[in-house]
This record gives structure tokens, sequence and C-alpha cells, in this order.
């Protein structure tokens, strides 16, 4: 119960709006939280009842009561019928429990965990737990790998059970395929904004990232062929669909060209392929243009769940002594009990009917992504679990980063490589990680209007 207002703060509220773009019930709200931010108003306080606020503001009621209920969905404050609206508290002790995380690139619950506990009850069921527990050959299980290359099959990949192996993820998969194609302080190319996973694997081993040009669509195939002539390097890491953090993607004609240049300079490449079952119509792998010098690399972790661990790395011919060896010396083997709950959730259809649900929420969140911010892509409305929003340059990045962060909003600079030429500045906002629809458009509507203020690191 809410204590009846001292005469300290019966004293009338109004915020000042100011001439702006944002919705009038919108810029309400922020100037309450705001004015609760810089302790202007207080526990307690009693605003003004919504007819009363409209005739102040100049709007209508209906304004100050959408105002009024967004501010209490956001926990700034409490209504209690025949005594008003009161504010609960100040927002900065909110923030302090509950951050919204659109800096970490997770896909958004579907139902996975019942999948897998379905997965889990038909192995015990069917009796051959123990075969799990013993060691497995170190490219994985003969069915398992049957089961990833029927699936892989459904986008475009025409590949053997033995040219696949069975990995901790994609990472690993990324590890090991640069351990047989790349010594240390090699020269590997990537796009110029680029992954942090291979920025953490070039800091580890170490190697050299150079950065290639890129545009809305993706990798330049004439700045690839420049940056191989420049540099000597032997290896390109890219990640062609919804590139992270850009949310590029290849289109058919570019992946050919890239692909040619590959061959030109008789290099491999390592093509992160993680996000690709998103796409609504499969794109063909650069990897099949060259299969040869190509490793595709992918994991579960967003179709399926982090936690699970498992990825597949398709291998050419050549190297599947190497990678036996390099999986032994940095696994031993993958999990065989989860990779029998992957190969359980392929066989039953179930992993089918998670993408399908997870297509299905990517398409929401994007959507509602498009509706919020100044996207620009030309893949801005394709369901993806990421978008990419231009900022323009670094002080303005750092800016609006400092300033969501101050609303309880996370988000990450993206790791940038220097390529040939300067590129615009931007920044990935992950759709996946906050809990609900609600609690993204909240987070969202926060990045838009501290786009809008001219002064990155004014208060929102």
């Amino acid at each position: 119960m809410i204590r009846p207002e001292t005469p300290s703060q019966m004293s009338v509220w109004s915020p000042k709006l100011g001439k702006n773009e944002r919705p009038r019930y919108l810029a309400i709200v922020l100037a309450l939280e705001a004015d609760i931010a810089a302790g202007s108003i207080v526990a307690g306080t009693r605003l003004p009842a919504q007819r009363e606020l409209a005739e102040i503001l100049g709007v209508s009621v209906g304004t100050i009561t959408k105002a009024y209920s967004e501010a209490e969905r956001r926990g700034l404050v409490a209504g209690e019928i025949g005594r008003g609206t009161y504010v609960k508290g100040s927002p900065s002790s909110r923030r302090s429990s509950k951050i919204v995380n659109l800096a970490l690139n997770v896909a958004p619950p579907t139902g996975e965990a019942q999948f897998i506990a379905g997965a889990m009850s038909a192995v015990l069921q069917r009796g051959y737990l123990g075969d799990l527990l013993d060691y497995s050959p170190h490219q994985g299980r003969r069915e398992h790998r049957e089961a990833i290359s029927a699936w892989l099959s459904r986008f475009e990949l025409a590949l053997e059970p033995a040219n696949v192996v069975v990995t901790h993820g994609a990472q690993h998969g990324m590890l090991i395929a640069l351990s047989l194609v790349a010594k240390p302080n090699d020269t590997i190319l990537t796009e110029c904004f680029t992954y942090s996973g291979i920025a953490a694997l070039a800091a580890y081993t170490p190697y050299r990232l150079y950065g290639v040009e890129m545009d809305a669509g993706g990798l330049l195939p004439d700045a690839l062929d420049r940056a191989f002539s420049r540099t000597g390097a032997r290896v390109l890491y890219t990640m062609p669909t919804f590139q992270t953090p850009t949310n590029a993607i290849l289109s058919p004609e570019r992946r050919e060209a890239i692909g040619a240049v590959l061959r030109r300079h008789n290099a491999y490449v390592i093509e992160d392929d993680v996000y690709g079952f998103l796409h609504p119509e499969p794109l063909k792998p650069i990897s099949m243009e060259m299969p040869e010098r190509a490793f595709y690399i992918t994991s579960f972790a967003k179709s399926v769940a982090p936690g699970l661990r498992v990825g597949a790395a398709v291998i050419p011919i050549a190297y599947r002594d190497g990678i036996a060896n390099a999986l032994r010396a940095t696994s031993w083997m993958a999990a065989p009990i989860t990779a029998e709950i992957l190969a359980q959730l392929i066989r039953t259809g179930d992993l089918a009917r998670l993408v399908s649900l997870k297509r299905a929420e990517a398409s929401r969140r994007t959507e509602l992504a498009a509706r919020i911010l100044p996207l620009k892509t030309p893949h801005d409305r394709i369901p993806s679990f990421h978008v990419w929003l231009p900022v323009g340059d670094e002080g303005s990045l750092a800016g609006l980063v400092s300033k969501v962060g101050l609303h309880g909003v996370s988000m990450a600079p993206p790791t940038y490589v220097a390529p040939e030429r300067g590129t615009p500045s931007g920044i990935r906002l992950c759709l996946g990680a906050p809990d609900s629809i609600d609690e993204l458009q909240s987070a969202l509507e926060i990045v838009s209007e501290a786009l809008k203020s001219e002064d990155p690191l004014a208060t929102l």
C-alpha cells in the first residue's frame, strides 16, 4: 500500500516536453523517468489526474491514458482505484536488478526444453545410454554424422557422412579448421566488421586478421581479390548469411564471385553458417563452389540451444586424417550424449519444428525492430536474431552505448578490423535475449529516443 502523500509530495507534476518527433505519450513517459532519476519527484508522489494533465499539456485524455499505462508497465508508477496514480521509485534501483541485454546474440526461447526432454526420454527408454557413455570415434559416431548430413542436405549441401565431423559448437569447428590450414602469425582475411569469436581465436593462437571492405550486401569480391594480393594470405573466414555483426546476406551472384576469387588465389575458405537455417530459402554455400578447399562450419546453438554444445564441420577429403587428430588433441571427441539428443531431434522432425518456431519468433522481433529503428540494410525484414543499426561515427556510437546503458539497456560495439578504406560505423542489436516482445519493445524505444538526441550523452 502506498502511503498518502505528504504536503511536499502534492505539488503538480508537469513534464517538460519540448519539440520533437517522438510520440507524445512516450515523451511524457521518458520525461517522467528522467524526473524520477534526477530526484525531482520521489516515491509516493501522486501524479495529476489524467484529464488535468491533458489540459495542462494541451493533449487528449487518451494520450495521457496511454502514457500512464506505459509508465505502469515499465514499473515507474502504480495506479490505485479511487486514489490516483503514484510514483513507485527511482529507475536506477530497478536497473540494478534487470538489464535488457541487446549485446548477447541468443535465440529467443521457443519451447526447446520440452523438445530436448522428449529426446532424452527416448534415449533412456531405448536402453542404450551405456553405449553413449563410452569413447566414440574422434569425428563422432557414424549414426550421428548420418543424421547431421541428412539435416544439412536441406541447405543446398551435397555431402557424405565421411566428410562430416561432430564438434563442440561452431567455435570448436573454427579452431580445428584454422589449425589445419594456417600457422601462428599467418594472415587470415575476414569481413572488416567481424565476429568476436574469430577475433578471440586470432588473439589466442595468434593469427593476424586483415579486414576486407564490405557494403550492405556483404563482402566485396574486388576488395577480397586485392586483399589476397596485398597480404599473401591463404585463408578467408566469412559468414555469408546473416553476417554478424552487420546482418548482411551475400547474394548468389556474389557468392559465385567470391568462390572465383578464392580459386584464383588457391585459397581456403572457412564458412561460418550458424544462422543459415533462418533464411526462408536455402542459399547455396560458398563451400559448394570449391569443396576441396572449403571448411563449412555450423552449430545447433541457435536452432536448438547453446547449452547443447553440438556443432558440425564439413571438411575436404584431403583433411580427414588431419582433422581426426585435431579433434583428438582439442577434445578427443564431441559428447556422444548431446550428439544423440540432436540426432533424435533430427530423426523425429522436432528440429524442423523448432526451426519453424525460431523463424516465426525471429520474424516478430525483426518486424518490431524495423518499425521502431531507422534500419537501412536490404535485409531488415528477413527474420533474424540481430539487426545492424547505422550510427555515424565512433563518438556517436560510444555516446549511444553509454546513454542507453544508463537506462538499463546493454549494447556492445562491434569488432572492427581496419579495411582498405573506412566504413560507416554502426552497432549490432541482438533481439533474442529479452524475455518478451514487450521487454524488447521497451528497450528498442530507449535506443530510438537516444538516437534522436543531438547530445549523445544527454539524459533521455
